[in-house]
């Protein structure tokens, strides 16, 4: 999550400015009148409008400051676990979901190759039924095996969808974009 390495780098940051000493420096200039004309303003202006302050503050080592310190260095080092952790979560659910796509595009092959297979012999006990070589039940068993040769290489084409789309999730892409991109209005159209 980008917005969450944000505020952890931010209070790391903010954690170690603490323990900086602050230099502040202001400075201002002003025109005793103003006109249209820049040029004109300008000529109006006197050295009594300009000023610049410049402060440094040193940590005074109270035990207050020492408390603050402390504090300071427990907030960076929270913050850089948090930082960690966060990133070993993220490459863990990208490793998860490349696996799965990978396992998931494995799967679809093999079961093309059944559905290939069902269909060439549903094909052959079709030509036997037509010549009464084989008995009517057995076409019906080899069309329903086809049917399920089909309906699981669906299924796994679905699911292949949805471990693309957790897979772009888990990179960071926005939640939008997934289901623009991966609706089934623009989903390519399946073939056997």
């Amino acid at each position: 999550d980008p917005l969450f390495d944000v505020f952890s780098v931010s209070d790391e940051f903010q954690a170690k400015n603490s323990l900086l000493p602050n230099l502040d420096f202001d400075a201002r200039i002003g025109f005793r009148e103003e006109k249209d004309d820049f040029l004109e303003s300008w000529k109006l202006f006197s050295y009594e409008d300009v000023s610049a302050n410049l402060r440094m503050n040193l940590p005074l080592n109270l035990p207050s400051d020492k408390a603050n310190f402390e504090r300071s260095q427990i907030l960076v080092r929270q913050s850089q676990t948090d930082v960690e952790q966060r990133r070993r979560v993220i490459t863990n659910e990208v490793d998860e979901a490349y696996r799965t796509q990978k396992t998931l595009l494995a799967r679809i092959s093999i079961l093309r190759r059944n559905e290939e297979l069902a269909r060439k012999a549903f094909e052959i006990i079709t030509g036997q039924a037509e010549f009464g070589i084989i008995d009517p039940f057995d076409s019906v068993q080899a069309q329903n095996d086809l049917t399920a040769a089909e309906s699981q290489r669906v299924r796994a084409e679905i699911d292949y969808v949805i471990a693309m789309a957790a897979l772009h999730f888990s990179l960071g892409r926005p939640i939008s974009e997934l289901l623009q991109r991966f609706s089934p209005s623009n989903a390519p159209p399946s073939g056997p």
